[in-house]
């Protein structure tokens, strides 16, 4: 496949128009996102934050169990899924998801106990309650997974960002009415099942229940060593709700949360990248020079947004919390600081996953996330006790700064570059963080609106050292982009 084919320009089309949906989507999700979550933080406590944060834990992974890597076998898959294939994969979704909600009635207590009452009384209600969210989850994954593999992003974020919408404002009108952590459970419920309506909406299907296990068997390969991956991640997680809110409490997982929450916060353009390279990817699976420059390209784009709003983001943290947040989170400033520096390892190893789960690779993902999560459970025990729940988040960054495997990895199949692409930005976005927490320390800053105007101070100063520097490289990396998106192929 070169230049000249048209199927290629067509390609190159649909990546270009993707990338400006879904940053518009990431944007716009963020904001939402981040002001319910300023708002809730005013109103909730981190007890309650904590709590849920552990309910869904168990919730969420124990849930991945009915998922079998299905959605993302569909989407790595060369073939086009027919009828009978999609009404395979809700019938499965459906039927492991019934048996997960029966499973959760009976685990529900066991969990509980396992915490000594620190849950609260009602604990063991909500996690039977929900246990549902997993179902109404997988329903709409059916026409979510359909709207991914085709690229469809415009639908896709229209139906993201009208389920969060609808999710967020519940959460906080119920918080703001004192139903505490029902608030977070009940909303959260209520916009998935608005959820399944919205994204069938926007990608029907043939309904149907239908079960072939040939047909089921195609998709299962890279499916379970996909759920395989997946489930070691969520082991890798696990000792933040099992050992950290154990040993410190709940108020401990609601400061690394709500830590991790902001680091996301700044690793969002890299994430939506991530998400083009695994679908985007897979399109071009054989096409190893096209994959090549499409992911050291996908690396820039990261690179020059995620880094300089973790860097900033750093450089005044104290003020953020005590602004943004209020003076109940500032026991977690030495956790955001330690979350914000593993970012810049994350940023390297999302992209590199994606990319081996585009090529096909479950198996060698698998083995990579089985071992980050035996180093950080090694490493989380003996840190916890010598550095208090801080231990979590150091142990979490030092195997964060292991990228180099899934890399070492991807070079037997692609020889890519990700320094070229990237250092130069870190430098710059240090630099700018460097002067804002210098004219931190100069100038206090007491008020939102500083604190605002620091921020845009950092950006400048960032700005102004990529025109310098390499202003006329990505004048010209802007103008393959606009001719690739106004293509008329």
């Amino acid at each position: 496949m070169d230049d000249s084919d048209v199927p290629y320009q067509r390609f190159k089309k649909q990546v270009a128009q993707s990338i400006l949906v879904l940053g518009v989507r990431r944007i716009l999700y963020q904001v939402i996102l981040t002001s319910a979550n300023i708002v809730l933080a005013r109103v909730l406590n981190p007890e309650i934050f904590g709590t849920f944060a552990i309910i869904s834990f168990f919730v969420l992974n124990l849930g991945i169990f009915t998922n079998l890597g299905l959605q993302q076998a569909l989407i790595q898959s060369k073939d086009e899924p027919d009828a009978k294939d999609i009404q395979v994969f809700f019938t499965v979704l459906v039927s492991t998801s019934i048996l997960f909600v029966l499973a959760m009635y009976f685990l529900a207590p066991i969990i509980a106990n396992f915490y000594g009452g620190k849950l609260g009384p009602e604990s063991i209600f909500w996690l039977r309650v929900y246990a549902v969210y997993i179902l109404f989850g997988n329903i709409a994954s059916v026409s979510m997974t359909l709207l991914d593999k085709s690229l469809n992003y415009v639908k896709l974020t229209m139906a993201e960002l009208a389920t969060l919408g609808i999710t967020q404002v519940l959460i906080i009108i119920l918080a703001i009415n004192g139903y505490g952590l029902a608030s977070l459970i009940l909303g959260n419920l209520i916009g998935s099942i608005s959820g399944i309506i919205i994204y069938y909406g926007l990608s029907p299907w043939s309904f149907g229940i239908h079960f072939s296990f040939s047909r089921l068997k195609r998709f299962l390969a890279f499916g379970l060593n996909y759920q395989f991956g997946t489930l070691t991640g969520a082991f890798n997680a696990a000792v933040i709700p099992l050992f950290v809110g154990t040993v410190s409490g709940p108020a401990a997982v609601g400061f690394i949360n709500m830590a991790g929450g902001i680091r996301q916060a700044g690793l969002a353009p890299t994430e939506m990248i991530s998400k083009l390279a695994f679908t985007a990817g897979a399109r071009i699976q054989n096409q190893t020079q096209t994959l090549k420059k499409l992911t050291e390209r996908m690396f820039q784009f990261a690179a020059i947004f995620s880094f300089p709003i973790l860097a900033l983001t750093g450089a005044l943290v104290p003020q953020f919390i005590q602004i943004v947040l209020s003076k109940t989170w500032l026991p977690m400033i030495i956790t955001l600081y330690l979350s914000l520096f593993q970012g810049v390892f994350i940023l390297y190893s999302t992209i590199l996953i994606q990319v081996l789960l585009a090529l096909g690779l479950a198996k060698e993902v698998r083995n990579i996330s089985l071992l980050w999560s035996f180093m950080q459970w090694i490493l989380t025990v003996p840190l916890v006790v010598f550095f208090g729940f801080n231990g979590a988040v150091m142990a979490g960054l030092i195997v964060s700064a292991t990228f180099f495997i899934p890399l070492s990895v991807l070079h037997n199949k692609v020889k890519i570059n990700i320094w070229s692409p990237t250092l130069p930005y870190l430098f710059f976005a240090i630099v700018a963080a460097s002067i804002v927490y210098g004219l931190g320390k100069l100038f206090e800053i007491h008020f939102f609106w500083e604190l605002l105007l620091m921020g845009f101070v950092g950006l400048f100063v960032y700005a102004s050292l990529l025109y310098l520097f390499r202003g006329q490289y990505l004048l010209n990396e802007f103008k393959i982009y606009k001719e690739n998106f106004f293509s008329k192929t």
